[in-house]
């Protein structure tokens, strides 16, 4: 990896299974920007570790149970360093390599006070960049300075939590998967059962006073957990495409648009709901939630929520 400007002290650390395809995409966007990369492997099988040592990251293993264990794995790897920043990016996202320069300058002129920079998160879906349905403007919080931010404890839907301000920016982070669509819908398969436990364990830890989410992140938690999960079942899926695709104007981004508003914001949706009622059918049988979850969802959630 080439070093960049030292005086900038960012760590990327990256999350990595599989990711041959898109590795080196990524890897290749935070050259030059990042001075050190960490990656935060769970077991892969192809070249993505031989790529991300031959591009100069650094590569640790880690067990996978969540996404927000294995960002927190690798937070607690780093050295406790207040003047350095981390920067969590997916082996499937890459920076605009163009901004590398803006990303300096936020840097060394945010005030201490700032915690925590809003990146422009954008998807690239079948080719296109889908600008409607309310994927966009999307800022998340993706750039904090270390030992003031970490991953919330979520089985899904997780972000980075930081204590003290977060700041908005026009850097963009682009979010582009170039797997086929049964890939892409068997993951969506897996994260379901995640979201079904999310869903199903009611227990997600609020931030405190001095912890803040990013303004959108916060937003579209209260809509979710306020409005849309009481909503009835499967039906709130429909409701919510409808919304996207409709009152969003998620048609006018084509084919491309039609295809990841239905299968994301309905079939994904509907999925996630038929899980939820699954597994409360089984705790009606007389097992408990532990049970229930790991008999139908083949997720084990750990004694401690086993009520």
């Amino acid at each position: 990896m080439t070093r960049g400007n030292r005086s900038s002290k960012l760590t990327g650390i990256v999350i990595t299974l599989n990711e041959e395809m898109h590795i080196e995409r990524c890897l290749g966007s935070l050259s030059g920007l990042c001075d050190h990369v960490l990656v935060v492997d769970s077991g892969s099988s192809d070249s993505t570790v031989a790529i991300c040592r031959a591009m100069g990251a650094e590569v640790i293993h880690n067990r996978f149970v969540t996404h927000a264990a294995q960002v927190n794995a690798g937070i607690d790897y780093l050295t406790a360093d207040d003047s350095r920043w981390l920067l969590r990016i997916d082996a499937d996202e890459y920076l605009n390599r163009h901004q590398h320069e803006q990303v300096r300058v936020a840097l060394a002129a945010a005030p201490q006070h700032v915690a925590g920079l809003e990146l422009r998160r954008h998807i690239v879906f079948l080719g296109r960049r889908l600008r409607w349905g309310g994927l966009e403007p999307s800022p998340q919080l993706r750039l904090w300075r270390c030992g003031r931010g970490r991953s919330e404890q979520r089985w899904m839907d997780e972000h980075i939590v930081v204590e003290g301000a977060v700041r908005t920016t026009t850097i963009d982070l682009f979010d582009e998967n170039l797997n086929n669509i049964s890939w892409w819908t068997d993951k969506h398969n897996r994260y379901a059962s995640r979201e079904a436990v999310q869903i199903l364990m009611h227990s997600t830890r609020k931030p405190g006073c001095t912890e803040r989410l990013g303004r959108m992140a916060a937003l579209k938690r209260i809509l979710k957990e306020k409005v849309y999960n009481n909503l009835p079942l499967a039906a709130r899926a429909f409701v919510y495409f409808f919304f996207r695709y409709i009152m969003l104007l998620g048609f006018l981004d084509g084919m491309p648009g039609l295809f990841f508003h239905f299968l994301q914001g309905c079939w994904y949706r509907v999925l996630v709901d038929s899980k939820v009622f699954e597994v409360r059918c089984a705790m009606t049988k007389g097992l408990s939630r532990r049970d229930a979850i790991l008999a139908r969802l083949g997720i084990d959630i750990g004694a401690e929520d086993g009520r």
